[in-house]
């Protein structure tokens, strides 16, 4: 019975898509199934794909902003409301080293506006996420206008006229 109950379970957990952090994931995976889950939030069920972002973000971060219910309403918030369901996300690298990593996310919400968000990711060294990427900040940053001088924010990534998608 045990055995059989075992290979079930083996087969479903096989099958499902990664929604908690794991060492083979690389940082760049982790912002990926991040922004997916986000970009598919309501699927299977209402705001799953927050509670996937939750899974990943580090025990800081979870400090900062947790608990879960706290968490939610941050993600509807008027800084993050583009990631949920937007119609497309680009993950660009902008900086990696052996324990830490950023990534500048470039979307498009629901709507056709483009938003940018860097992400900062760490290593984690603590059991029981030890040698596990997980998220410890989501940055919303302003995009330069159309009109405006075209400044980055980081001054190793160069922007791009609109539309990047």
């Amino acid at each position: 019975m045990k055995l059989t109950y075992f290979l079930i379970m083996a087969v479903f957990v096989g099958c499902a898509p990664r929604e908690l952090p794991h060492p083979a994931l690389s940082p760049q995976e982790v912002v990926h199934i991040n922004f997916l889950a986000l970009q598919q939030n309501d699927s299977p069920e209402l705001d799953h794909g927050i509670e996937i972002a939750w899974n990943f973000a580090s025990p800081t971060n979870k400090e900062n902003t947790g608990p879960i219910e706290r968490f939610n309403i941050m993600v509807h918030n008027e800084n993050f409301r583009p990631l949920i369901n937007c119609r497309h996300f680009e993950i660009r690298t902008h900086f990696q080293e052996k324990s830490e990593a950023e990534f500048l996310v470039l979307i498009e919400d629901s709507e056709g506006e483009v938003h940018s968000y860097m992400v900062s990711l760490s290593l984690q060294k603590y059991p029981p996420y030890d040698d596990c990427w997980m998220i410890d900040a989501v940055i919303p940053m302003r995009l330069p206008s159309k009109d405006g001088p075209r400044v980055a924010f980081f001054t190793s990534f160069n922007y791009w006229p609109a539309p990047f998608l």
